[in-house]
This record gives C-alpha cells, sequence and structure tokens, in this order.
C-alpha cells in the first residue's frame, strides 16, 4: 500500500494541482489523494485555477521552447480545472508571452 502522505502530503498547492492536471500519468489512487489534500488545505478555488493556469502554462512554454510545437493548431491539454475553452485561451495567451520572449531575447543579437 501506498503511503501517500510520505509521498504528496508536503507539497504545496502548486504541487498537487500540477499531479492533478497530470492525470494521465498517474493512478487514480495519487489523484484522489492529491484531490482530497486541496479539500483538507482549505485551499481558495481562486488560488487552485491560479497554479492549474501556471501549470498548463508551463507545459505550453516547454512545447514552444523544445521545439515540439512546428504547426499552426493550438495544443489541447486535458486539464481537471479548465474547460477546453479555457484551455485554448491559456495556450493564446503562452504562444503570445513566448513570442515575446524570443523578440526580446534577439532584439539585441547582431545580424
Amino acid at each position: 500500500m501506498i503511503d501517500f502522505e510520505k509521498y504528496y502530503g508536503n507539497l504545496d498547492v502548486y504541487g498537487l494541482v500540477e499531479i492533478i492536471e497530470s492525470i494521465d500519468e498517474y493512478d487514480p489512487k495519487v489523484i484522489k489523494y492529491c484531490l482530497y489534500r486541496l479539500e483538507e488545505l482549505k485551499v481558495p478555488k481562486e488560488s487552485i485555477l491560479e497554479a492549474s493556469e501556471t501549470a498548463l502554462s508551463r507545459r505550453f512554454f516547454k512545447y514552444f521552447s523544445t521545439f515540439k510545437y512546428l504547426k499552426k493548431e493550438t495544443i489541447y491539454l486535458d486539464s481537471y480545472f479548465y474547460s477546453e475553452e479555457e484551455v485554448k485561451n491559456i495556450f493564446y495567451a503562452t504562444h503570445h508571452n513566448y513570442i515575446q520572449y524570443v523578440n526580446n531575447a534577439t532584439l539585441n543579437m547582431p545580424t
């Protein structure tokens, strides 16, 4: 039997949400424990949504920065906390931020 408290009990809100948003990568019992832990900590919904948006944005940014995103269509990630439309909005915002990041990073490069 897995000692959920030992492995997941000390995670902060972001850590718990990151696991929940990685639902395909974890045993359903781990997801259930993380949801229980958020409830036990009485984490406000706004904080959970903020952590979820951060987790999704980091994944999208990683796609962009590792050149896994080479097409014009939207990447959709399943989300426990956000609808498909909301995930698309997070995608577009992250893509915009990534483009700005690249433009700023290359602004002073010699040509």
